[in-house]
C-alpha cells in the first residue's frame, strides 16, 4: 500500500484507536488485500475478497460497506481449520475441502461493527445488522478477487493467523476504490461552496461511497446554514473556512460550481499545490457514467419529476440512488438532508440542470426531457443543449406535447 495513502487513513482513524500504536486493519477493495498496520507501517498482508457487486452501504445490497469499523466479536477460537459456522454457531461439521457450491463461512469469524453514522452505522446501513464479517471460505480458489455477498473472505490458514493478531475492538478500515474524474483517480474531494444544493448533493453521494470529503462555504457562520453544516459533518465531511486552509496535501481535487470566482482563496490554494480544479459537472458526469442513470432535464419541473421517478423505483423495490436539486420530504423524514441518497442497486436518478450549459457532458442510460422555454438561455440555445443530451443517451423519453421537443430526433 502506498505510504501516503496509509498515512492519510491512519490520520482519519486515530481518534478510534485506544492507543496510537495499536494494530489496525485496512481492506483495500481496489487491491483485494487486507493489510495489518501499525502507525504508518504495514506489518502483514493477506489476499482478501470483497463483494462481487462492489461497494455499497444499503442493507440487502449484497455489497461491501466502506469506511471505519471495529471488530465487535471474535468467534471460533480453537475450532479446526475448515469448521463450518452457521448463524455464528459452530456446527461441528468440517468442510470436505472439495465442494464449492456456495461460499461457506469457515474456521473463524470476526464480526464488524460500523463506526460512521449514516455510512455504516444506523438504520438501513448498519454493518453489524447486515452481518458483515471477516471469515474463512470454501472458495479459496477465488480469494483475491471480488466474489462475496458483502463480507471480507480470507483463505482459512490466513484467517487463523489474523484471528490471533487482532482483538475485539481492533479498528478495520474498508478502503473503497477511487472515483476517476477527468482521468485522475480521486479519494479526497474538497468542495468550495459545499452548502449549495448541487454541491451538497454531490458531497453526500461521495460520502455514501466512503470517499473522503471536505468543503468550505462563504456562509459558514450563517444561522441559515447551521443545520446543513451539522448534517454534512454528521456524515464525516470536514467543513473549513473559505480561506484556502481546507485545501491540504491530502486533497486530490478541488470541485467548484459556476458560482465560484477564479479569485476564491480555495482555488489559489489548489493552484499553489498543483491540485486539479474541476467543475461540479465533471464529477457528476463521471458518476452518471458509472451507473444506470436516468437524467431528468427541462426548463421547469425537473425536481418534481426526479422525485417522482425516484419514488416509483423505490416502490418497485429497485433501490435507486439519487442526486437532486431539491430535498425530498420522504428523505428528510429519515433524518437526511434530502437531496441525495445511496441505494443498493445500479440505478441512479439525477436532475440535469441546463442553466450553465454543462449537461452536454452527461451520457446517461436514459434521459427524460420535460419541456423547453426561455429561462437562463435562449430557446435555440436550450434546444441545442437538449439535442446533445438526447444524442448522448441510450434511450430518451421526451414530452411530445412540447412543440420544440417534438421536432428533435429521438435517441
Amino acid at each position: 500500500m502506498d505510504r501516503r495513502r496509509l498515512r492519510g487513513i491512519y490520520n482519519r482513524i486515530t481518534k478510534y484507536l485506544a492507543n496510537p500504536a495499536d494494530v489496525f486493519l485496512i481492506e483495500s477493495v481496489e487491491e483485494q488485500r487486507l493489510f495489518v498496520c501499525e502507525g504508518d507501517l504495514v506489518t502483514g498482508q493477506y489476499p482478501a475478497s470483497t463483494a462481487l457487486r462492489g461497494v455499497g452501504i444499503r442493507e440487502d445490497s449484497l455489497k461491501t460497506p466502506p469506511g471505519i469499523h471495529r471488530i465487535s466479536e471474535k468467534i471460533g477460537s480453537g475450532a479446526p481449520r475448515g469448521r463450518i459456522f452457521r448463524d455464528r454457531e459452530d456446527t461441528g461439521i468440517d468442510w470436505d475441502g472439495v465442494s464449492k457450491e456456495e461460499n461457506l463461512i469457515l474456521t473463524r469469524i470476526l464480526r464488524l461493527e460500523g463506526l460512521e453514522e449514516g455510512i455504516n452505522r444506523g438504520p438501513g446501513v448498519d454493518s453489524r445488522e447486515r452481518y458483515i464479517y471477516i471469515h474463512g471460505t470454501s472458495r479459496e480458489d477465488l480469494v483475491g478477487t471480488p466474489f462475496s455477498h458483502g463480507c471480507l473472505c480470507l483463505a482459512n490458514a490466513d484467517v487463523v493467523r489474523l484471528f490471533e493478531t487482532v482483538r475485539e475492538g481492533t479498528v478495520v478500515y474498508i478502503d473503497p476504490p477511487p472515483i476517476t474524474v477527468a482521468g485522475k483517480p480521486c479519494r479526497n474531494f474538497h468542495f468550495t461552496g459545499i452548502f449549495g444544493t448541487g454541491m451538497s448533493a454531490l458531497a453526500q453521494y461521495l460520502r455514501f461511497q466512503g470517499i473522503a470529503v471536505s468543503g468550505s462555504d462563504r456562509l459558514l457562520a450563517s444561522e441559515d446554514t447551521a443545520s446543513m453544516r451539522q448534517s454534512l459533518e454528521g456524515l464525516g465531511c470536514v467543513i473549513a473556512s473559505q480561506d484556502g486552509t481546507g485545501v491540504t496535501e491530502n486533497t486530490d481535487v478541488l470541485c467548484v460550481s459556476t458560482a465560484i470566482e477564479e479569485t476564491n482563496p480555495d482555488i489559489a490554494a489548489a493552484r499553489h499545490r498543483n491540485i486539479p480544479v474541476i467543475h461540479r459537472s465533471d464529477l457528476l458526469a463521471s458518476i452518471i457514467a458509472s451507473k444506470k442513470t436516468i437524467a431528468v432535464a427541462g426548463t421547469s419541473g425537473k425536481s418534481t419529476v426526479t422525485a417522482m421517478i425516484f419514488e416509483f423505483l423505490s416502490a418497485c423495490r429497485k433501490s435507486p440512488s439519487l442526486i437532486s436539486g431539491a430535498p425530498l420530504l420522504k428523505l428528510e423524514e429519515q433524518g437526511l438532508i434530502g437531496n441525495a441518497f445511496s441505494g443498493g442497486s445500479e440505478f441512479l436518478v439525477v436532475e440535469a440542470d441546463e442553466s450553465d450549459g454543462t449537461l452536454v457532458k452527461y451520457s446517461p442510460e436514459i434521459s427524460v426531457v420535460l419541456n423547453v422555454s426561455k429561462d437562463h438561455k435562449t430557446i435555440d440555445e436550450i434546444t441545442g443543449l437538449f439535442e446533445t443530451l438526447i444524442s448522448r443517451s441510450s434511450w430518451t423519453a421526451s414530452n411530445w406535447d412540447d412543440p420544440v421537443l417534438s421536432s428533435l430526433p429521438a435517441a
